[in-house]
């Protein structure tokens, strides 16, 4: 049971709180490594030295996919716990959520990722149609909202991100309970429990 103001971690907390509490730099580096990669796959192998649309088309898939990975991985990745304060729910429940947030990173993933698929590629060769230099716009924005998602799922998630979840778990499951309970005045009393 938590005190009102037992804003510390203890106990099985302060592990995960210290996972959560440093950025992940290996994780951010190997997105910025990805991103890289994608960059020399595009413009530097597909774009000469494919002859056909949809083998270049590969390219700026790849390019979309690493940079909306990078987007939302980027924040994923920053520290999400402070040892000395560690947010835990009300008796009411869960109140605050990451969708919003969510939301904008994606959104932002699938904005950038066609100009950021655009200055990787550079001069665009005058014999490509006019159908593979729209796709090359496209194809970017889809990919770049799939590669915003990859970083949400669990065992590819950074070090820090999977901590604060485990560590909003551990309070949410300790939340107090008042006196009495939440039944009503009949006796009747039903709850859940949902894990992500």
């Amino acid at each position: 049971m938590y005190a009102a103001t037992d804003y510390r971690p203890r106990g099985a907390e302060r592990e995960l709180c210290e996972r959560a509490d440093h950025t992940d730099w290996l994780y951010l580096a190997s997105l910025v490594a990805l991103n890289a990669g994608a960059v020399i796959l595009d413009g530097w192998v597909l774009k000469y030295n494919v002859y056909s649309s949809p083998g270049r088309l590969v390219g700026a898939g790849v390019g979309g996919l690493t940079w909306g990975a990078l987007v939302s991985g980027a924040y994923l990745s920053l520290p999400k716990c402070d040892p000395t304060w560690v947010s835990s729910h009300p008796p009411e429940g869960a109140v605050r959520t990451h969708l919003p947030l969510s939301i904008a990173l994606s959104t932002l993933a699938v904005a950038t990722a066609p100009l950021f698929v655009y200055i990787e590629t550079g001069p665009v060769p005058l014999n490509w149609p006019v159908s593979e230099r729209s796709a090359r716009v496209v194809i970017p924005m889809v990919t770049g909202l799939l590669g915003s998602l990859v970083p949400y799922i669990e065992f590819l998630a950074p070090r820090t991100w999977r901590a604060s979840r485990q560590l909003e778990r551990l309070r949410l499951e300790g939340a107090p309970v008042p006196p009495g309970g939440l039944a009503p005045a009949n006796g009747f009393q039903m709850g859940y429990t949902v894990r992500f």
